[in-house]
């Protein structure tokens, strides 16, 4: 997980405390996710162009930007994640051992029975860490923005 500090958080954060409540939650959740967007977005041209073929389609077409559960009362939090549940992503070897094939493919991996992974015959990936890393900066722009226009939007109501 990522944490992102914004710079005049605190003037944002003082005008959030004078809305209601759920009016207050409805900006942030709302700016969060626009802000996730970009790296939604690289992470998914990174898998078609990266990683390519087959895989790499059905690795764009999953990824998806997901809640968190809450951890504590006021917490808000969204990731860009691979969808769960998809058959197509577990391989599952002759002696049983299941894969996630997306995390090999952002980590690497060793060839079968080639030492059980002290060294990556196959290269890693990046394709989601390198999306992360690009998109943290326009991120923490995008949300700032999305905050103050979703706080002038409620001033002129």
């Amino acid at each position: 997980m990522i944490d992102m500090m914004l710079e005049g958080a605190a003037e944002l954060e003082k005008t959030l405390l004078r809305l209601e409540k759920k009016t207050a939650k409805k900006v942030v959740r709302k700016a969060v996710r626009a802000g996730a967007k970009p790296t939604l977005t690289t992470a998914k041209n990174n898998a078609a162009s990266m990683v390519g073929g087959k895989m790499g389609a059905l690795i764009k077409k999953n990824i998806v930007i997901k809640a968190y559960k809450k951890q504590r009362s006021g917490s808000f939090a969204l990731a860009v994640r691979m969808r769960s549940g998809v058959a197509e992503f577990i391989h599952i070897t002759a002696d049983g051992e299941r894969y996630y094939i997306p995390m090999a493919i952002e980590y690497g991996h060793a060839l079968p029975g080639a030492g059980g992974g002290k060294s990556k015959d196959v290269v890693a990936v990046p394709f989601m860490r390198n999306a992360i890393g690009i998109g943290i900066p326009q991120a923490k722009r995008i949300i700032k923005n999305e905050i103050v226009k979703g706080i002038n939007q409620l001033a002129k109501t």
